[in-house]
C-alpha cells in the first residue's frame, strides 16, 4: 500500500474514532440532561467528593473537556467554588484515563455485535433510555472497528521509511514528543482519542521505547486546551477553571518528563509492552496529579482568581436593573410586568445566595462562597432598593384596585427577599466564618440534618418564587401549609443535637453554638418566605 493510501486509511479510523466517542457522549448528555449539572453542583461543596463527582462524570460522558467547562458554567454562575471545581477536574483527568483503559481492553471482535445491537435498540426502542443506550452501543463498537483499523494500518505501515524517520526523530526528543501528543490533541480535541491511538501504534510495533509515553504526557498537556480556548470567548470567571486545569497539568507534565525514560525501563523489566506502558503510564499521572492537587486546589484557585479578575465595571454592571423601564410606568400593566420580572431576579440572586451559604458550611470549605455572598449581597442590595423606587412612583399613578394590589404584592416580595438576604449575609455567614476561623466540623449526624433542612428550604423558595410569578393562591397555601412540617423537622434537629451533647459527641460540643444559631437563622429565612405566601392570598 502506497504511503499516501496509508496515510488516508489512519486520518479515517481517527476520524471514525472520534466519531465513536461523540456518540457514546451525546448519548450520556442525553441520558442525563440536566442531572449532571445538578449533581455536579451539589457535590461540589466537599473537594473529595467533588473529585469523585468529576471522576465518575468524565467516565460517563467520555470526555474531561465537556466536564470541565460544564463546571466552569456552575463556577461562573456562582453555584460553585473554584476550589471545589478544580477538584472536580482532576477527578475528571482521572476519569478520562480510566474510560482509555477501559476502551483500550481487548474486546475488539464484538465491535460488529456491539454496533448491530445497538442499531436494533436505536432503531426498535420506544423509550429515550434504551434510544440512548443503543446510540451509546454503536458509539463503542465504532470506537473498536477504529483501533481495529488503527492497528492494521500501523502494522503495514512499521515498513516506511517516511514513518521510521518521524518516528525516530520523536525518540530521540523528548520535547518534541510531548509536542507532538499536544498537538493531536489539539486537532482532535480529544485526548482520549490521541492515548488510544498512541497505544495501538505501540501495540503494532511502530512505537517504541519512552516516545510513546512522552506522547501520552503531551495529550495530558494538550488535555487541558479546549477547555480554555472555548471559555475564552467568555468572562473572567468562565475562564479560571481551565486555566487552574492547565496550571494543574503543565506542572505535573514538567514533574514527569523527567522521569518517563526511567518509567520505561522499569515497566519495561515487569513484562510490560510498549502499549500497556502507555495506557499504564496514562493512568498513573492522572492518579497521581489528582492526589497531589486536592491539597492545593485552594492555593491553585486564589492563584486563578488573582489571574483572571473580574473587572469592577462588570461586577457593576451585574448589579444594575435590566427590566425597569421608566418609559413603561406610562402603562402600569406593563410596568407592573417589569418590575415583577426584576423581583425574580433579585430571588435568584437571594437563592444563589443560599446555595453559597450551603457551601460555606460544608466540610473543608474555602472563602470562595463566603466572597460569592458578599458580591451577591451588593447586588440584592441595588435591586431591592430600584425595585421599591419603581413600584413607589409607579403607585403614585392612577391604578386599579387589582394593580395596586400587585404592586404590594411586590413590594412584599422585594422587602422579604432583601431580608433573607440579610440573614444569610449578616449572621450566617458570621457562622461560616467562624467555623472556618477555628477549623471545626459538623458531626456526620448534624451535616446530615442541617443538608435537609436546606433541601427543604430549598423546595419552598422555588415554590414561592413560582407562586409569586404566576399570582398563584394555591402555590401560595401550598407554602404556608408546610410552615408546620419545617417547624417540626427544625424541632427534631434541636433535639437530636441535644441529644448528641448528651452523649460527648465531641464535633457537637464544638460546633453547638454555630450549630443551634444556624438552625435558628434557617427557620427566620423560612418565616419571610411564608410571609410572602400570604401577601398573594390578601385579596
Amino acid at each position: 500500500m502506497s504511503p499516501s493510501l496509508q496515510l488516508l486509511n489512519l486520518v479515517g479510523a481517527v476520524a471514525l474514532l472520534l466519531w465513536g466517542l461523540r456518540m457514546i457522549r451525546t448519548a450520556a448528555e442525553r441520558a442525563l440532561g440536566s442531572n449532571l449539572d445538578r449533581r455536579l453542583g451539589w457535590l461540589g461543596r466537599s473537594r473529595p467528593r467533588a473529585f469523585l463527582a468529576g471522576l465518575g462524570g468524565a467516565v460517563v460522558m467520555q470526555s474531561s473537556t465537556a466536564v470541565v467547562l460544564l463546571l466552569s458554567g456552575l463556577v461562573s454562575g456562582g453555584r460553585l467554588a473554584l476550589a471545589g471545581a478544580l477538584a472536580a477536574a482532576l477527578g475528571a483527568d482521572l476519569g478520562s484515563a480510566i474510560a482509555a483503559r477501559i476502551l483500550a481492553l481487548d474486546i475488539r471482535e464484538i465491535a460488529p455485535a456491539a454496533v448491530l445491537t445497538g442499531y436494533a435498540l436505536f432503531q426498535l426502542g420506544t423509550g429515550k433510555g434504551m434510544r440512548n443506550g443503543g446510540r451509546a452501543l454503536i458509539g463503542l463498537g465504532l470506537v473498536m472497528l477504529a483501533l481495529r483499523q488503527v492497528g492494521q494500518v500501523a502494522a503495514e505501515a512499521t515498513h516506511s521509511d517516511g514513518l521510521r524517520v518521524v518516528v525516530e526523530a520523536l525518540a530521540a526528543d523528548p520535547v518534541l514528543a510531548i509536542i507532538g501528543g499536544t498537538l493531536l490533541v489539539l486537532a482532535t480535541y480529544s485526548s482520549i482519542a490521541v492515548v488510544l491511538l498512541v497505544a495501538t501504534l505501540a501495540q503494532a510495533g511502530l512505537l517504541a521505547g519512552p516516545a510513546a509515553l512522552q506522547l501520552v504526557l503531551g495529550a495530558n498537556l494538550g488535555a487541558a486546551l479546549p477547555a480554555l480556548i472555548s471559555a475564552l470567548s467568555g468572562g473572567p470567571a468562565m475562564r479560571r477553571l481551565p486555566l487552574g486545569n492547565l496550571i494543574f497539568r503543565a506542572g505535573g507534565v514538567l514533574a514527569a518528563a523527567p522521569a518517563a525514560a526511567g518509567v520505561h525501563r522499569l515497566l519495561g523489566g515487569a513484562g510490560l509492552g510498549d502499549a500497556e506502558i502507555a495506557l499504564a503510564g496514562h493512568l498513573a499521572f492522572n492518579l497521581a496529579l489528582g492526589l497531589a492537587g486536592l491539597p492545593l486546589a485552594g492555593a491553585v484557585a486564589r492563584l486563578v482568581t488573582r489571574l483572571q479578575p473580574v473587572p469592577p465595571a462588570l461586577v457593576r454592571l451585574a448589579h444594575e436593573p435590566r427590566h425597569l423601564d421608566r418609559a413603561a410606568l406610562a402603562n402600569p400593566g406593563q410596568a407592573l410586568i417589569a418590575a415583577r420580572r426584576e423581583a425574580v431576579r433579585l430571588s435568584e440572586l437571594v437563592h444563589e445566595m443560599l446555595d453559597h451559604s450551603r457551601a460555606a458550611l460544608g466540610p473543608g470549605a474555602d472563602e470562595a462562597p463566603l466572597l460569592a455572598m458578599d458580591a451577591a449581597e451588593e447586588a440584592v442590595d441595588r435591586l431591592h432598593n430600584a425595585i421599591k423606587f419603581y413600584v413607589t412612583e409607579l403607585s403614585r399613578r392612577p391604578l386599579s384596585g387589582e394593580q395596586s394590589r400587585q404592586a404590594q404584592v411586590i413590594i412584599a416580595f422585594v422587602v422579604n427577599m432583601e431580608q433573607i438576604g440579610d440573614i444569610l449575609h449578616r449572621n450566617i455567614r458570621r457562622l461560616a466564618e467562624r467555623k472556618r476561623r477555628l477549623k471545626v466540623e459538623f458531626s456526620p449526624a448534624g451535616q446530615a440534618e442541617i443538608a435537609e433542612i436546606y433541601d427543604r428550604l430549598d423546595r419552598v423558595m422555588h415554590m414561592t418564587v413560582a407562586a409569586f410569578m404566576a399570582d398563584d393562591e394555591a402555590l401560595a397555601e401550598e407554602v404556608i401549609a408546610q410552615k408546620r412540617e419545617f417547624r417540626d423537622d427544625e424541632l427534631q434537629a434541636n433535639q437530636r443535637h441535644l441529644e448528641r451533647l448528651r452523649a460527648g459527641n465531641e464535633a457537637s460540643i464544638e460546633t453547638s453554638a454555630i450549630h443551634l444559631d444556624l438552625l435558628r437563622d434557617l427557620k427566620r429565612v423560612h418565616s419571610h418566605l411564608v410571609a410572602i405566601a400570604h401577601s398573594i392570598l390578601e385579596r
